[in-house]
């Protein structure tokens, strides 16, 4: 079974210094954080922030190719956990109705999916196994109260929530 998901936060790892994907499950409080490269971070990032560069960079390349193409990109899957590494797949619609499913990092999947408005989906399993510890649970929620915002809310459009999301620190996770 799939779950739901949005993009919550991405956060800075204090330890090694790299992004981390907060990844929630609708309608829960249920977290999945997902380590990513620093630029691969800083592509999620533009992409929720609507930022537009001087250059197009590889994910909005493939965009424009699959709209060229006319496919359609339909939703990425974090589908799979082996050890430490995740695993994702990008499904999409072609021409002809036919289901297309291309192999994907986790990070280029939601670099595309917020670029694209693609629903994010999450294998329950690897959601069960991987989920943030309830330390993690708790804190998100706080801050969510402390702002004043839903705490089961899947507006991802909301005002409030890309407010949050815009001023959230590493030092909220400690």
């Amino acid at each position: 079974m799939l779950v739901k998901a949005i993009v919550r936060a991405i956060v800075e790892d204090e330890i090694f210094k790299t992004p981390i994907v907060i990844l929630e499950q609708v309608n829960t409080s249920k977290y999945l954080p997902i380590w990513v490269g620093p630029f691969e971070g800083k592509a999620i990032e533009y992409g929720i922030k609507g930022n537009q560069l001087l250059r197009p960079l590889p994910y909005d390349t493939f965009l424009k190719t699959l709209q060229l193409l006319k496919i359609e990109m339909k939703k990425v899957i974090i589908n799979e956990l082996r050890s430490t590494t995740f695993y994702a797949i990008i499904v999409m619609e072609g021409t002809g109705g036919e289901v297309l499913e291309i192999d994907s990092r986790p990070s280029d999947a939601i670099a595309m999916a917020v670029r694209s408005s693609c629903p994010i989906f999450i294998n329950d399993r690897v959601m069960k196994n991987a989920q943030a510890g309830e330390e993690i649970n708790k804190l998100m929620e706080q801050e969510r109260k402390r702002r004043g915002l839903d705490t089961h809310k899947d507006d991802e459009n909301d005002e409030n929530d890309k407010n949050w999301l815009d001023n959230i620190n590493p030092e909220d996770f400690k």
